[in-house]
């Protein structure tokens, strides 16, 4: 399972490094050029944007969150890959809003790379409960 724990943070981590260009060809590399095109107008290039970057780290982070869920993961590999799941996720214009508030209050994220302030807005705000780890018995 060792194996899946890092597939998952490889994945969240790549697409922390994806780029996108808009209309004037502007990259969306960090947390600020992320949150700008989240406060883009509404049918712009930019908002879909991000709308579609938001949307590729939810469902990352909502499949990390089903592989935690399931019965033959241990304890353990969930402790080891929960940061990085997600559940009970409302839709992705929520996310934005949540991002677009985080990112208002967190300014010393803007040159971050830009998935790394999406990671932050869901696993604050819709982290997954813990499995609970079985107790070892007493030496």
């Amino acid at each position: 399972m060792r194996k899946v724990a890092m597939l998952v943070s490889a994945t969240i981590l790549s697409i922390a490094s994806i780029t996108s260009a808009s209309a004037d060809q502007k990259t969306i590399k960090t947390v600020q050029d992320l949150y700008e095109a989240c406060k883009s107008a509404s049918n712009s290039v930019p908002l879909l944007i991000c709308i579609t970057y938001i949307q590729g780290v939810e469902d990352m982070m909502q499949l990390t969150g089903m592989v935690a869920n399931d019965p033959h993961v241990s304890a353990q590999e969930t402790r080891d890959i929960g940061p990085f799941a997600a559940c009970n996720l409302p839709n992705t214009e929520q996310i934005r809003q949540a991002f677009i508030s985080w990112a208002d209050r967190s300014p010393n994220y803007r040159q971050s790379p830009s998935g790394m302030g999406v990671w932050q807005t869901i696993s604050q705000k819709w982290s997954c409960p813990s499995k609970v780890l079985p107790q070892l018995p007493s030496p």
